[in-house]
């Protein structure tokens, strides 16, 4: 039976990959919070006539019931983002994995 180093769990169970992709998903979601709260969130309240107001403050009252669509909104916002971002950085990945692997 063989022993198994700390080192060599760390490079068997991928834990450092782990750790990256953490950090940047923490990085992604902080930076696409502040994309939409600086640039989209003004833009939306402007549109609705709300300047005073963030995006997740803006509510709506219709037939009594009041609804908070912008909250909605916003978060369908930075959904998006997030996907788009995510989509380009695993599409750049597989394109590195495809020229490393091709045969030459």
């Amino acid at each position: 039976m063989s022993e198994i180093t700390f080192l060599g769990f760390l490079k068997q169970s991928d834990v450092l990959k782990l750790g990256v992709t953490f950090m940047m998903s923490t990085q992604i979601n902080v930076f696409v919070g502040e994309f939409v709260n600086t640039i989209v969130s003004p833009i939306i309240a402007r549109i609705f006539k709300n300047h005073e107001k963030t995006l997740e403050e803006i509510k709506f009252k219709r037939f009594g019931v009041e609804f908070q669509l912008a909250k909605l909104l916003s978060a369908t916002i930075r959904l998006l983002i997030t996907l788009v971002i995510i989509f380009f950085i695993v599409k750049s990945l597989i394109n590195i994995n495809v020229e490393l692997y091709k045969p030459k």
